[in-house]
């Protein structure tokens, strides 16, 4: 309830307009605020924000995938896949859940699960050279800018 009552106190602080807006507004305000207090470290307040997102757009594929990076960022590689899988499910070409998924998969040790996604991965980006050196690098010693609005790529830029 702490977070919940953090959540609408910063959210009147970041001119969200909650009550007059529509839901995918909503949304968009939500994932934003949670992409915002990810980068600054606040991941329970980022992860209930995001949650928000979800719950106000079902679609809303990008808060899929920056859940998952938090929690792999976390240390909660299960929690992350899930997170990945619902990200995969509503866009299935988005190549940063996939790498994603497959780091999650590797940090639980699920090494023909994370080989599988590699796989996958490689296939769909054959001359993509990034992927096939840097796909089972630990995540500390890689980077890589992830294209669209979210916190950051899994493998910590």
């Amino acid at each position: 309830m702490v977070v919940a009552a953090l959540l609408v106190t910063a959210a009147a602080g970041w001119g969200l307009d909650l009550l007059q807006e529509d839901p995918a507004h909503q949304a968009q305000g939500w994932l934003d605020a949670g992409i915002k207090q990810a980068k600054q470290g606040n991941y329970d307040i980022a992860i209930a924000s995001l949650k928000k997102a979800i719950q106000l757009d079902p679609r809303m594929q990008s808060a899929y995938y920056n859940l998952g990076f938090i929690y792999y960022r976390a240390g909660k590689p299960q929690q992350a896949v899930n997170y990945y899988y619902e990200a995969l499910k509503l866009d299935p070409s988005d190549l940063q859940a996939q790498r994603g998924l497959g780091l999650a998969y590797a940090a639980q040790k699920k090494w023909a699960r994370a080989a599988v996604v590699f796989a996958d991965l490689l296939r769909m980006t054959p001359d993509d050279s990034e992927v096939a050196i840097q796909g089972y690098r630990p995540p500390a010693e890689s980077s890589h800018a992830c294209p669209k609005e979210t916190i950051g790529s899994p493998v910590l830029g």
